[in-house]
Order: structure tokens, then sequence, then C-alpha cells
């Protein structure tokens, strides 16, 4: 069975997964009800709520995925085959076939 660097498998992990998004989902959610019947400051509490999912979710990906942290100029440029006159066909002869 697959498990992850601390030991749990895969169910475990989405049991964890479903688990933290439905606590996110009621924070934003619950807030804005309120709002909508009880009172609209409310609304505050939601948006609040919200950036922090937000600002939780831009952090866990690019923990997750560290070339995103690097600021735009620091990472490595992608290759411009369209303005060296060639496509796809002549970069990738794998894929494509022998373009000769």
């Amino acid at each position: 069975m697959a498990s992850d660097e601390q030991g749990r498998s895969r169910g475990e992990r989405a049991a964890d997964w479903i688990g933290w998004h439905l606590i996110e989902l009621a924070a934003v959610g619950v807030p804005a009800v309120l709002a909508v019947t009880v009172a609209v400051w409310l609304a505050c509490l939601s948006a609040v709520a919200a950036l922090a999912w937000t600002a939780a979710e831009i952090r866990a990906t690019r923990t997750a995925r560290p070339a995103l942290a690097r600021p735009a100029a620091a990472r490595p440029a992608l290759p411009l085959s369209a303005a060296a006159g060639t496509d796809d066909a002549d970069d990738r002869p794998d894929l494509f076939g022998d373009p000769s």
C-alpha cells in the first residue's frame, strides 16, 4: 500500500484532506449564510476566512512546489521555438517523426 513520509495511507490522506476542506468551507459558508439571514456585517467574517484560506492554499502550493516560490526572474526561461521559426514537429522528432 502506498504511504507518504508520515506513513499515512492514501485513504488516510484523503480523509484528512476532506476533513480540512469541510472545516474551511464551513468557516467561509456559515458566516456568509448568517450575513444573509441575520446581519450583513457578518459578511466581513466570511471575507476574512476566505482570505485566510486563500493564503493557506498558496503557501501549501509553494511548499509542495518550491519552483513557484522563486521570483520569475530566477526561474529558467522556456525555450521560444516559435520565435526561432520552428514548430513542435521540428523540436520533438520522437513524437512527430523525422521531419526530413
